[in-house]
């Protein structure tokens, strides 16, 4: 009995050993070839608090997507501190608003072009379709593909290109695998494997709890798919 019990001791403790490994970002699912994955990148809030970006930059880290904005009125305290920082230190930065499904799209609309510059060499503005920390429960399936159109149509006109539409598999099959929605520039999340090809995608957010130099909390690691040529004109 005795020895029945110290085996399933062990097994709790291990399980426990590697869930603490993972929570602080020490052990993910993927490791990416830098051969085939040459152009990485993370996405970052307040939530990060300080970044050494030349630390960041020095880690191999040539992109940063930053939060600028959430719903109809919060605007990231620390989004223009990491905006400037990490262009100093040599990254290409890109801003991301964070969709909120219980805001009208109106009042998101101004809290995101309100807040945020485009500079000729920033990466494209990103929406973040997700359930994860939403409403979602607040909002009719039939009227959120027009809202994320009305989104889209408002960051073409005021920047001339289309945006990054950041999504997880469960948003995906929920409201934008059937809808008529035109996915450009997808940025998928898939932290336990390859990604499918449907959606076909650009960036790949292939771990969620990463760590980094120059961060001391745990970070969202990305990817780009594609050539430096390719990058560098994205």
């Amino acid at each position: 009995m005795n020895k029945r019990l110290a085996t399933i001791t062990g097994i709790i403790l291990f399980i426990f050993a590697i869930w603490q490994l993972a929570d602080r970002g020490f052990l993910r699912m993927n490791y990416l070839s830098h051969s085939d994955f040459p152009i990485l990148g993370i996405d970052v809030s307040h939530h990060q608090g300080e970044i050494d970006w030349t630390k960041v930059r020095k880690d191999h880290i040539r992109f940063a997507y930053i939060k600028a904005t959430e719903g109809g009125d919060f605007k990231d305290p620390k989004f223009l501190q990491n905006w400037r920082e990490a262009k100093t230190a040599g990254l290409r930065v890109g801003a991301y608003h964070f969709f909120t499904l219980c805001r009208p799209v109106e009042d998101q609309i101004a809290n995101f072009l309100t807040t945020i510059s485009f500079e000729d060499d920033s990466l494209p503005p990103a929406l973040d379709l997700e359930f994860l920390g939403n409403c979602k429960d607040s909002i009719q399936k039939v009227t959120l593909p027009s809202d994320i159109e009305i989104f889209i149509n408002a960051i073409k006109q005021k920047f001339g290109k289309d945006p990054v539409l950041y999504t997880t598999y469960e948003f995906y099959d929920a409201h934008l695998r059937s809808s008529s929605l035109k996915l450009n520039n997808v940025w998928i999340r898939s932290i336990f494997g390859f990604p499918d090809e449907d959606p076909k995608w650009i960036l790949w957010q292939y771990a969620n709890r990463g760590r980094i130099k120059g961060i001391d909390t745990p970070v969202d690691l990305n990817a780009y798919r594609g050539t430096f040529e390719d990058f560098y004109l994205f």
